[in-house]
């Protein structure tokens, strides 16, 4: 049997995880990967710098053909405003496929969620600005903005003004209830004004497998299980689902950066989602797990204490007031992570140039 196929023994885990009426999106905006996974119960996409770089890269002969096409026929844009718009393109084809779920569900769910510019992430004005523009390439777009401070305060102006959002580059307890306070004080401030919230949707991110990796890199304290350190991000997010709840946040918690299966199967839950990247779905639809709510359980409390003791990161990460806002850009992760976003943005800048240097050739 194909580990793609499942059978009638084998059945689809991932449309079972749909039945349960638990959120999941493919983790990419690839047009094939995105009909495929619609067609599984996928019911949302994300997109990055290092996503829509992997895209090309995954099918060049379709995307370079495409990319010397917008080239020609746009020879007054220079190679950051051409890279825009070959993003803008494919938002908007995208979004299309996204489009019948988000009419069915009357704009509850369908939603493509678009980054913004990586190298914006200090600057709170710039990133409203951008925003603002890309939210206007369908009407079932939300802006991916960094949790920095700056992020976060532009999260809040956005859902001001009825732009739908999902705070990324997001690691940490304080960074997801820092975000989910400031939509909420922004949607507050939308029915102030008399905007119509009702099918307003934003998302707050945990990147748990980035938690993971940051925290394999540094020496503990103690002596530690290896094995413990794959459950740091769930063990946040599990922490996080219950303050969301608690709190009555209108924001959804929605879990990205997958590295095993468990970081699927521990966190299933009908008030959360998850973002999954096309391989990973494709082996949990497979996968001998049990399709059940799990993001209530509660975390081994051996290994809880474990990661408390051996990580003051893990700790910061962990706690409520574990990090203060200005802070948040200089946590470890995120540094990492947005390194590599501002290196995969720039790389795709330096891929347009290229193919924009050949078509003057």
């Amino acid at each position: 049997m194909s580990e793609e196929t499942p059978t009638l023994s084998q059945p689809s885990r991932m449309a079972e995880m749909a039945s349960l009426g638990a959120e999941w999106w493919n983790d990419s905006c690839a047009f094939a990967e995105l009909r495929e996974a619609v067609a599984k119960g996928a019911t949302g996409a994300t997109s990055n710098p290092v996503i829509v770089s992997d895209t090309i890269r995954n099918d060049p002969d379709f995307w370079i053909e495409r990319i010397d096409r917008l080239a020609s026929e746009n020879p007054d844009l220079d190679k950051v405003r051409l890279t825009w718009k070959l993003i803008e393109d494919i938002v908007i084809e995208a979004s299309a496929i996204l489009l019948p779920v988000y009419e069915k569900t009357k704009g509850q769910r369908g939603i493509l969620n678009v980054q913004i510019d990586p190298t914006l992430h200090e600057q709170m004005q710039p990133m409203v600005e951008q925003a603002q523009r890309l939210s206007k390439l369908g009407p079932n777009i939300a802006i991916k903005i960094p949790a920095t401070e700056a992020g976060i305060e532009a999260a809040e102006e956005l859902a001001a003004i009825g732009v739908r959002v999902n705070t990324t580059v997001s690691f940490t307890l304080p960074q997801a209830v820092a975000a989910a306070e400031a939509i909420q004080r922004g949607i507050q401030r939308a029915e102030a004004d008399g905007l119509d919230t009702q099918s307003y949707r934003a998302y707050v991110t945990l990147m748990i497998g980035r938690l993971d990796d940051f925290l394999k890199t540094l020496e503990p304290n103690s002596e530690i299980d290896p094995d413990y350190l794959n459950q740091a991000g769930i063990a946040v997010f599990k922490k996080a689902a219950k303050i969301f709840r608690e709190n009555g946040y209108a924001a959804t918690l929605l879990a990205a950066a997958y590295r095993n299966e468990e970081h699927w199967s521990q966190i299933i839950g009908t008030d959360v989602a998850q973002t999954i990247p096309y391989g990973w779905w494709k082996k949990f639809d497979v996968a001998s797990s049990e399709v059940r709510v799990t993001v209530d359980e509660s975390i081994d409390s051996e290994a809880l204490d474990a990661l408390q003791q051996a990580f003051p990161d893990f700790k910061a990460a962990y706690e409520a007031d574990g990090l203060s806002p200005d802070q948040f850009a200089s946590f470890g992760a995120s540094v990492r992570t947005l390194k590599q976003f501002t290196e995969g943005y720039h790389g795709l800048v330096e891929f347009i140039e290229q193919r924009m240097s050949q078509a003057v050739g």
